[in-house]
């Protein structure tokens, strides 16, 4: 599979990326082989190269946006893509964080994967997430690995090639999925750790849709997309804080001054408590431990959960990857709280609650205000 890549400048280490548009009108619209819309950092892409009959491209932004055309015939059409420069070290001491939503007919063969590549082309990593249907067979080369965890992710089979290009791996999920998030820099950490990459730099992003043919005149959407890349833990040093959400502004708490173990995480206003107050501390490695002012005892993800809901509670320190977690920062001085148990989630405040009470749990990324938090002076 190729992309035609069009390389933008490099954007800045901790930039934010979030559209989430309602695709019921766009404001833009294009045909032809190479039609692109161009937001900022970001170009939506036709990338119509197998066909000569050309499909309609339409975006409200770089996060929203869709094709739709007629194909016949076997081959790769297209790959409309939304694309952009990343440009950070494969390395845990940065991150690369992406969710989407997409929407697709139940019928001829069709793949939305994101296709990450390193510096100068060198490696290329297709990473599944929905199709419609050749059998489920989307790995082509030569399978390498087999039901591994990436990211908190099952993927049943990685698959590496050479296309004459460039190496490539293709990690193929158990379960499709037409919307989640995904911790794109654990696929390049994991490849890498084995020896697979050829470059130490994550470079180009994209994610879309390749079809290969359609039932007539068919459209493929993407209703939402965003992802954020930087150094974790930029700025952020060991001491005592109280942790506030962004959306709600209110403080995370230990429910009723609790102290036993299994006291439920929630949020609060703030009343300066020592059961609002934790202590951060550098646990080697880019991984912190929150311990609690008044209980002396750990931020802990139940029974090492990594299902969205799972209980985030108070527990006796063991140095367990669910008491350590890494803190990716966003923007306006918010951090992504990630434990090394669920690398593809985060402590996450229940529907999005303003409510004193509202729990604190673990959930997938989806770049909400409800998952960034602030580290402040108590």
């Amino acid at each position: 599979m190729f992309v035609k890549l069009n390389m933008k400048l490099s954007v800045l280490a901790a930039l934010v990326v979030g559209f989430v548009t309602s695709a019921h009108a766009w404001n833009y619209t294009a045909s032809g082989q190479w039609a692109t819309f161009n937001f900022g950092n970001w170009t939506v892409y036709a990338d119509e190269w197998g066909s000569s009959s050309y499909a309609e491209l339409y975006a409200n932004n770089a996060g929203n946006f869709a094709c739709a055309g007629s194909w016949t015939g076997g081959g790769t059409k297209n790959y409309a893509s939304t694309q952009s420069d990343v440009d950070v070290p494969i390395s845990s001491s940065y991150y690369c964080n992406s969710s989407f939503n997409f929407s697709a007919p139940n019928n001829p063969w069709w793949s939305f994967f994101y296709d990450v590549w390193t510096a100068n082309n060198q490696d290329e990593l297709m990473i599944q997430e929905g199709w419609f249907d050749d059998g489920g067979n989307h790995g082509w080369g030569t399978e390498i690995s087999a039901n591994v965890t990436i990211g908190g992710k099952l993927i049943k089979s990685v698959s590496q090639a050479n296309n004459g290009a460039n190496n490539v791996l293709i990690f193929t999920p158990a379960n499709q999925q037409s919307s989640g998030s995904e911790d794109i820099m654990a696929y390049f950490i994991w490849a890498s750790n084995r020896g697979l990459l050829h470059n130490s730099t994550l470079h180009h992003l994209c994610f879309g849709v390749e079809v290969t043919y359609t039932s007539g005149w068919q459209q493929f959407t993407v209703n939402s997309f965003s992802a954020n890349w930087g150094q974790n833990s930029s700025g952020l040093g060991n001491g005592t804080y109280k942790l506030i959400a962004r959306h709600s502004g209110k403080a995370m708490d230990a429910n009723g001054y609790g102290t036993a173990n299994g006291t439920q995480i929630q949020q609060w206003s703030y009343t300066s408590g020592a059961n609002q107050k934790w202590t951060v501390t550098d646990t080697g490695g880019g991984n912190y431990k929150i311990i609690g002012v008044h209980s002396g005892k750990a931020i802990d993800i139940n029974n090492w959960g990594t299902g969205n809901g799972t209980k985030v509670q108070l527990w006796d320190y063991s140095g367990g990857s669910n008491q350590t977690f890494k803190f990716s920062g966003t923007d306006s001085g918010n951090y992504r709280i990630t434990p090394n148990s669920a690398t593809g989630s985060c402590l996450d405040v229940n529907g999005y609650s303003t409510a004193d009470g509202a729990v604190v749990q673990l959930w997938q990324w989806t770049g909400g205000n409800n998952q960034q938090w602030s580290f402040q002076a108590p």
